[in-house]
């Protein structure tokens, strides 16, 4: 399975959890300025998916959580401090929080010597 984990280079994130085709691990970071909708519609342009069902979000016409080669699992926001991304929160537009599962096998592409960790709160 290829995973394309892009983890947050600021100090704070949002972050778009997802999978295309089926089994493929997709993490991306976008500027805490970006909506999710945002950073979900620039990861499914960079692997091709231009034509995917759009959802109706604060009268914005936005990519649904799930369409052809691709499922949304979770999204949230993630915060550096120094060698550790910490994990937390959910998405008030979507209303989608973290997928737990995910983030483990995002685990497995962490930078050398770097950590993970959830609040779970």
């Amino acid at each position: 399975m290829a995973e394309d984990i892009q983890f947050p280079q600021t100090d704070e994130a949002k972050i778009v959890q997802l999978y295309i085709d089926q089994n493929r691990v997709i993490l991306r970071a976008g500027s805490n300025k970006r909506d999710h909708s945002q950073i979900l519609k620039s990861a499914l342009e960079e692997f091709g998916l231009v034509s995917y069902p759009t959802v109706k979000i604060f009268g914005e016409q936005v990519p649904a959580l799930a369409g052809d080669n691709y499922r949304v699992v979770g999204m949230g926001w993630c915060t550096r401090v120094g060698e550790c991304f910490s994990f937390y929160g959910d998405s008030m537009s979507y209303e989608i929080g973290l997928d737990l599962e995910h983030l483990e096998r995002c685990r497995e592409a962490l930078p050398s010597g770097m950590e993970l960790e959830v609040d779970k709160e």
